[in-house]
């Protein structure tokens, strides 16, 4: 039953591998980038506004769909009579590939590989970390996940503030591995982690306890604008789990949230954002399969996307100095149309290398 919906996943993964393009286009092209604090972006221009906002989704869409796939693939392994001491083995080890390339190849590849950076976390690694801490609970049923991925989100504003000593090296590398945003890590694992362990939550109604293609859907768009609303009632209060203040409902301060590290209403807005799409995709079914088919390109093979299309910007633009955060929203959208057709036969060769190679690191990326 789970492989005959599995298609959503990849239309989901593409989605946010398309957006990403368009955000990191926007970063390597774009002159606002030239003096924008990434981690504090408040914008008076609507377009510099949407091309930033719409890229929120995509970190939380990685979480959510590793954590979606995690347990997809203990569920599958189980069913198999694969021991689960296996399964967590082999989620570990996913999981440190993951931050073994995040510390290797990311981190140098963002300018160009001019240089390596091992000491840097990133969000590849916190999906590692992520991975490696959900192994050890996805046994456990979906109610106490849910129960511990909600009391993270709840908690997230007393956790964020646990105060270290920003001089001692150890004290902050672990404070910002794990909990603050700051030089070392903007991508801190335990409050990205809360929307990995909801999306294994998710995942076990996607492919076990909705049995039609309808029940999914309404439950997973329920979920979804549920999670909106209850981030927007607790963004209108404007109290535990804000962080900015807003000038009135509607306006762009409005929906500013936190990111790095992220907040509560941050946090619920997308994830109910993600789960929408979801939704919409089960929803549409065999419908608008030609755009679809060209998105599943670039979701069946993301982390190959996303290690590829970063040096591959960062070559063009400042290895070859063209266009280099030198251009305006016109810009931004032709890089990022370029980057989508460079990358599109090349994802397209590699899922098919992918799918007829038994070689373990092929299959990882």
């Amino acid at each position: 039953m789970a492989s005959k919906r599995f298609g959503f996943i990849d239309d989901m993964r593409g989605l946010v591998v398309v957006m990403m393009g368009l955000g990191h286009a926007s970063y390597y092209f774009h002159s606002m980038w030239k003096s924008l604090d990434y981690t504090d972006p408040f914008f008076d221009n609507l377009g510099q506004f949407l091309i930033r906002y719409q890229g929120y989704l995509c970190a939380p869409g990685f979480l959510i769909l590793a954590g979606a796939m995690v347990w997809l693939s203990y569920f599958r392994g189980r069913n198999r009579g694969v021991s689960q001491s296996s399964l967590t083995w082999k989620f570990i080890k996913r999981g440190l590939f993951l931050i073994l390339v995040q510390i290797t190849w990311v981190n140098a590849s963002w300018g160009a590989f001019a240089k390596l950076r091992l000491f840097h976390m990133g969000i590849i690694g916190c999906i590692g970390f992520s991975v490696i801490i959900l192994s050890f609970l996805v046994s456990l049923g979906w109610r106490i996940r849910l129960l511990i991925g909600g009391a993270i989100i709840i908690l997230l504003p007393v956790l964020t503030t646990i105060p270290y000593d920003d001089s001692v090296m150890w004290q902050w590398a672990l404070a910002q591995t794990f909990l603050d945003a700051g030089s070392f890590n903007v991508y801190p694992v335990v409050p990205w982690f809360a929307l990995a362990i909801l999306g294994s939550v998710m995942a076990e109604g996607w492919f076990h306890r909705w049995n039609s293609e309808t029940e999914q859907a309404r439950n997973t768009l329920f979920v979804g604008f549920g999670a909106l609303i209850l981030g927007t009632i607790i963004r209108v209060i404007g109290m535990y789990g804000n962080t900015f203040a807003y000038d009135g409902i509607g306006t762009f301060s409005f929906f500013i949230d936190q990111k790095y590290p992220p907040n509560i209403v941050h946090n619920l807005w997308v994830f109910g954002a993600i789960v929408i799409w979801c939704g919409i995709f089960i929803t549409l079914g065999q419908r608008a399969m030609w755009i679809r088919s060209i998105i599943r390109v670039y979701g069946s093979v993301p982390l190959f996307f996303y290690l590829v299309h970063i040096p591959l910007l960062a070559f063009v633009t400042k290895r070859l100095g063209l266009w280099f955060r030198s251009g305006g929203m016109g810009t931004a959208l032709l890089g990022w149309i370029g980057l989508l057709i460079v990358m599109y036969p090349l994802c397209s060769a590699y899922g098919a290398l992918r799918r007829k190679t038994s070689n373990p690191i092929i299959r990882m990326i």
